[in-house]
């Protein structure tokens, strides 16, 4: 492989390219990583495709989107008297959120606007929302970085106890 292709920025994929390149690189139930990229479902050439999905699934939103984005979710609900404790309050929201992608925290703030619930979440519910395919996605396109930069491709299957 190329140092100029490992070492180049991933172009960011748009959402319908992403959602089309996890369905294809998903392995089903009783598959592998190694057994699919065997089976020629990917291969080197998509290395740029696996780093942006990549990039897009685990690079955590920046302080301001975060905001803007609870900021907007809170609108929709009664304001809160939280006095003093205010700036405490947005601080914990921060840290609270602070692993998420944009899309990902975007996409928790839509589901619970679309809810039933008439008050604004805590973070716990709100994290709560979020789409645990996502940590998935992590772990899946590592899986295939490692496969498409090592000499040799092995399954691994797991040994049951």
């Amino acid at each position: 492989m190329s140092k100029d292709l490992i070492h180049a920025e991933p172009r960011v994929a748009t959402p319908d390219e992403s959602e089309a390149l996890w369905r294809r690189l998903t392995p089903s139930k009783g598959e592998t990583v190694a057994g699919l990229l065997r089976s020629g479902r990917a291969s080197a050439a998509d290395e740029p495709a696996i780093r942006s999905a990549l990039a897009d699934v685990s690079r955590p939103a920046a302080e301001r989107e975060r905001v803007a984005l609870l900021e907007a979710l809170f609108q929709h609900y009664p304001a809160r008297n939280l006095g003093p404790g205010e700036k405490q309050f947005w601080l914990d929201w921060l840290m609270d959120t602070r692993d998420l992608p944009a899309s990902v925290l975007a996409d928790a703030c839509g589901k619970w606007r679309r809810s039933a619930e008439r008050f604004a979440p805590s973070p716990g519910q709100l994290l709560g929302k979020v789409d645990p395919a996502w940590r998935y996605r992590i772990g899946l396109a590592q899986s295939w970085l490692s496969m498409l930069n090592a000499d040799t491709v092995v399954d691994t299957p797991t040994k049951r106890a």
